[in-house]
């Protein structure tokens, strides 16, 4: 199950964490938080459920009130221009009857006692028709996420947030960002840097990064993406070697750009490999040193021994870049044939034999029926109880990523 801070749910809900802290006593919960603890998906999705019902609410109350006013103000305007045609005709009517003066003492309407020099007429007042006041509109909040992108005052923010962390988090060095019409300018890990390998076809060196929420097809960002690298090559500042255009929408596979240089990561991209940047620090955290080794073709594999365990163990993880067609078990077979013998050397070298290895897969693409069912009788065929025995942890397809990345919670 993920979790979510605090303080990031507060910037979602545009609300203060101490809000948020208050309510936590509702849901049950008698320990201390800040704004820096971490709620699980099903309480966060509760925090979010009420402050939405509270938003709808407020949004209601103030539409409600705005219509009151105007209505108001519309009954103060239509009411002065009555009075002033009453007035009107009351004064006309005492002109026409000379000698006869409705009121003993000086006119209500004119002020002017009965017999004096009557000053000259008023200019008659013409009725202009008003126009009638409009309500004010109800505020205007940022919008959030939607499907399949952002809208409003916040449109591609909250993606482009998500989108730099996904980059550093894979260990890019980022050279610049949001200068040049590109979103960021990073160099590829390289050496003994604690960054993961560089996914098939996208070569190392330094790469332009593009981040779009609102993507209208591959071949126009593809295009408009090479060209702003041209542009920085020919400044002479900058050797471009390829670029990256990320966007928040599962992208149909016959628009993918097909170039070498430009590369296209969709929100099933972004979400494999944020679960690998995930699975490296949860490796992390247990004391661990991950290891990630590529594969033929566009998969690499991350593993690491766990301590503290008494006898030699190690999770491994899988990961399956290819971006067109499908995963079948002809292919799962192949991959797993290299894996094992990646893993073997790996123990022989460090003189860690007999390991139990509990294996994972991660695939981009779609996962034909047969693979999760034929991936443990295939591990199973390469396990030697006297060097590596191999354990299936099931298959995770990311063909069927959410429509937003921003909202992943992976980390």
């Amino acid at each position: 199950m993920g979790q979510i801070r605090i303080e990031e749910l507060a910037r979602e809900l545009e609300v203060k964490s101490k809000r948020i802290l208050d309510f936590l006593p509702q849901l049950g919960f008698t320990e201390k938080k800040t704004h820096s603890s971490a709620l699980d998906d099903e309480i966060a999705d509760k925090v979010r459920a009420h402050f939405r019902a509270l938003e709808a609410v407020e949004r209601a109350a103030a539409e409600k009130a705005a219509a009151e006013k105007a209505a108001a103000e519309r009954a103060v305007t239509d009411q002065a221009p009555r009075e002033r045609a009453a007035e009107l005709a009351a004064r006309q009517a005492a002109a026409a009857k000379p000698g006869v003066s409705p009121l003993a003492g000086p006119s209500a309407l004119t002020g002017v006692s009965p017999g004096a020099a009557r000053p000259a007429p008023a200019p008659e007042l013409k009725r202009v028709p008003l126009r009638p006041t409009e309500p004010r509109p109800a505020e205007v909040r940022p919008a959030m996420m939607t499907k399949p992108g952002e809208r409003g005052n916040w449109q591609g923010e909250l993606f482009a947030r998500a989108c730099e962390r996904l980059v550093t988090g894979l260990g890019f060095k980022q050279i610049f960002r949001r200068k040049h019409g590109i979103d960021m300018l990073a160099s590829t890990p390289t050496g003994s840097s604690p960054g993961f390998l560089v996914p098939p076809p996208l070569p190392n060196g330094t790469i332009a990064f593009e981040f779009t929420s609102q993507f209208e097809g591959a071949p126009a960002q593809a295009d408009e993406l090479r060209s702003k690298i041209e542009q920085l090559r020919q400044r002479g500042k900058y050797q471009v070697n390829a670029g990256v255009v990320l966007c928040d929408i599962r992208v149909p596979e016959k628009q993918f750009p097909g170039a070498n240089t430009i590369v296209l990561w969709d929100v099933r991209d972004a979400s494999l490999l944020a679960s690998k940047i995930v699975s490296a620090r949860s490796m992390r955290a247990r004391g661990g040193t991950p290891i990630e080794r590529a594969l033929s073709g566009t998969a690499t594999y991350l593993w690491c021994l766990e301590t503290g365990t008494g006898f030699h163990k190690a999770q491994a993880m899988m990961y399956v870049h290819e971006q067109t067609g499908d995963f079948s078990s002809e292919d799962l077979e192949r991959l797993v044939s290299e894996f094992c013998k990646g893993i073997e050397s790996d123990v022989f070298r460090l003189g860690i034999f007999p390991l139990q290895v509990e294996m994972s897969l991660r695939t981009r693409p779609f996962t034909t029926p047969d693979v999760e069912e034929t991936l443990d009788s295939i591990l199973q065929e390469h396990s030697h109880e006297d060097r590596v025995v191999y354990t299936s942890a099931g298959v995770i397809s990311f063909f069927v990523a959410p429509w937003s990345f921003a909202s992943v919670t992976y980390f």
